[in-house]
């Protein structure tokens, strides 16, 4: 996040490099690149960007994935945070080749986030806390772990936009690539090895072997057969349902933030270190909700949400499994005065009340779609910080 501010604002830069190549010199006072042309040119190349970095990070998702199956979390993790480092090497050469062919290089250097980015690299973490954590406390854990995550980004816009506005452009870069390397760093030093063997998503469904076995994680978004407490078997559609759902709530307001600050370059004249904090001010107020207000809303809402007899499903009748005391061999060696309960106890789910995360997903898109659209109602600069803020203190 050190240089997605300085990203933006360097396709800006360098489409008005590109325009004056071809168009007569600037003549008058301000900002020579405050043009509409240049503004449109440098969406479109920054639109060209967001595409390569979707289409890559997806691909990273199943490369990660992959790496983890074979090599681990930890040396899965090492990996992701290194290429990155190699990328923003690259995009900082751009810099100064500037112009039309600074901006196809930076947009090439979106290829090596195949093989190790932030979408890889989060992926691996949530697995981490996966493995260490109860599913009950998954969710809340998930929630802490995005705060941290947001909590960074808001420091890393801010020193973005300030070591750019400072130093120069170029810096950001140079310090995003030696903070990467820190990092796989200490991921190799610190971070403990897990067998990848143990992980809990290792099934055989996601074993698929060949050239594409790296795709084998999409059978998880079919359909799936579940068995229902009456003993029939159903096909179940509901996590194709959920990610068709995701997809369209990311579409509809994922693209928010890089226009807003688009927007705001060429509509209030915001400068990198405006956009920084335009949008550290979002991860920041984001970060603490999700660490602090977010486990404890998630933990409220369960409880209400839970029922109170819920168990586990019946077993069938014909099932050879105990399911009373009286049915249970007597074991050998035991004391004879120890008394056995008559009744066992009533199991409880792990994830009971787990509906309301449902329910909390579906207002915070719902709310996060109503804030994303009155962006466009703003007239003055400030409005966009007030846009953020309830963006990130909302549900959103």
């Amino acid at each position: 996040q050190l240089i997605f501010d300085s990203l933006i604002y360097t396709f800006h830069v360098m489409a008005c490099e590109e325009f004056y190549k071809h168009a007569p010199p600037y003549e008058g006072s301000g900002d020579r690149c405050a043009r509409n042309e240049i503004n449109a040119a440098a969406a479109q190349q920054v639109a060209i960007m967001g595409c390569a970095t979707v289409l890559c990070g997806m691909t990273n998702l199943f490369v990660a994935s992959w790496e983890m199956r074979k090599y681990g979390p930890k040396k899965a993790l090492a990996i992701q945070t290194f290429f990155p480092a190699i990328r923003v090497a690259i995009q900082a050469s751009s810099l100064y080749i500037g112009a039309r062919t600074g901006i196809i290089i930076m947009q090439l250097s979106q290829l090596t986030g195949v093989w190790g980015g932030p979408a890889g690299y989060i992926l691996i973490l949530n697995t981490i806390v996966a493995e260490i954590t109860e599913p009950a406390g998954r969710t809340a854990m998930f929630g802490r772990l995005q705060g941290v995550l947001m909590l960074g980004v808001s420091l890393g816009l801010i020193v973005g936009g300030i070591l750019a506005e400072k130093f120069g452009i170029s810096r950001p870069f140079e310090v995003a690539g030696v903070s990467f390397l820190t990092s796989s760093t200490y991921v190799l030093s610190f971070v403990p090895y897990i067998d990848p063997r143990t992980l809990s998503s290792d099934d055989n469904r996601l074993k698929a072997k060949g050239p594409l076995g790296f795709l084998a994680p999409l059978k998880v978004l079919g359909a799936q057969k579940v068995r229902l407490t009456d003993g029939r078997i159903k096909r179940h559609l509901g996590i194709s349902f959920l990610a068709c759902g995701i997809f369209t709530g990311v579409l509809a307001t994922g693209y928010a933030p890089t226009l807003i600050q688009m927007y705001s370059m060429a509509a209030f004249e915001f400068t990198s270190t405006n956009n920084s904090l335009l949008m550290s001010v979002n991860c920041l107020v984001r970060g603490i909700f999700l660490m602090f207000v977010f486990p404890q809303i998630i933990s409220f809402g369960r409880n209400v949400y839970k029922k109170t007899d819920a168990s586990l499903p019946g077993t069938p009748d014909d099932s050879p499994l105990p399911t009373h005391a009286h049915d249970i061999d007597p074991l050998p060696a035991v004391v004879a005065d120890q008394e056995e309960p008559t009744k066992p106890p009533m199991p409880v789910t792990m994830t009971q009340g787990a509906g309301f995360d449902l329910f909390f997903l579906r207002g915070s898109l719902l709310i996060d779609g109503i804030i994303t659209a009155s962006s466009a109602f703003a007239t003055q600069g400030w409005h966009m910080y007030l846009g953020m803020y309830l963006s990130s203190s909302s549900l959103g």
